[in-house]
């Protein structure tokens, strides 16, 4: 069996064909508002918000870039006046990250793909049970707007983010939790592709950090997940990003494999 080379800077080596099923529901529910398919690439397009949907991704195993590709994936973001981004993942052919390097793109944002089978959370007794989290079914805008603002994003970002997640085919998830005053406090997202669930946009508001508020908004949304009927869930963190790493492997989750992106504009967006 094909496996992804931790020579290639990956990760552990999991089966590639686990690798293209993790892909396609990173892909499924965190989608894109415009896309190109383009000779095993997908060219995703997002209005610039959040580099995963606005970045050219390799869709089959072993995947190599021509110099024609990558003038073409170039021209379709220099059109939409976007910097053109490749997502270097386990699908690339062994000399796609080389190819760009020497055509002067830049690395930048390793991230670790992490997944946890549901099956592995259960309830403590410590109060991180998802108690006191509001959940509620579907991508309302409104719901995104809390997120938003606990990102202090501006009116085009926050619209933009909005289509991405308004865009989402499957079952989806908000989980916002509250400080006693009514104030939102920590938010996060999940959505359910098959039998795997995306977990997105976990955030505390920095004044209320160490309380375990990511935590509980994290379990609540999981145990929805499994209810919606997924197996294992998936999320995408960058190595950088200690206290989400701590969080995260604390649950259970473990890396199945690292991306990178490359990229010859400035550096990719903050989400």
């Amino acid at each position: 069996m094909h496996t992804a080379s931790p020579a290639g800077g990956f990760g552990t080596g999991v089966p590639i064909d686990t690798v293209a099923r993790l892909e396609d529901a990173l892909l499924t529910c965190w989608p894109a508002t415009r896309q190109i398919v383009m000779d095993g690439w997908l060219v995703r397009l997002a209005d610039g918000y959040s580099s995963r949907a606005n970045s050219a991704t390799a869709v089959t195993a072993d995947r190599d870039l021509s110099d024609a590709q990558r003038g073409r994936i170039e021209a379709v973001y220099g059109a939409a006046r976007l910097p053109a981004i490749v997502r270097v993942t386990p699908l690339c052919g062994a000399g796609v990250d080389r190819i760009l390097a020497d055509a002067g793109y830049r690395s930048v944002d390793p991230t670790l793909q992490m997944v946890l089978p549901l099956s592995a959370i259960r309830d403590d007794d410590d109060g991180d049970d998802g108690t006191g989290v509001e959940l509620a079914a579907g991508a309302q805008a409104g719901r995104q707007a809390v997120y938003a603002g606990l990102c202090g994003y501006d009116a085009a970002e926050t619209a933009a983010m909005t289509r991405i997640v308004e865009t989402i085919p499957g079952p989806v998830a908000t989980a916002i939790v509250r400080h006693e005053t009514g104030a939102p406090i920590g938010f996060g997202l999940i959505a359910v592709d098959g039998d795997t669930a995306y977990l997105a946009q976990i955030i505390t508001d920095p004044a209320h950090r160490g309380r375990r508020i990511a935590q509980r908004s994290t379990r609540a949304l999981l145990a929805w997940a499994a209810r919606a009927g997924a197996a294992q869930a998936l999320l995408s963190v960058e190595e950088t990003n200690a206290p989400a790493l701590a969080l995260y492997r604390r649950l259970g989750f473990e890396t199945a494999y690292r991306y990178w992106y490359r990229t010859i504009g400035p550096s990719p967006d903050r989400c």
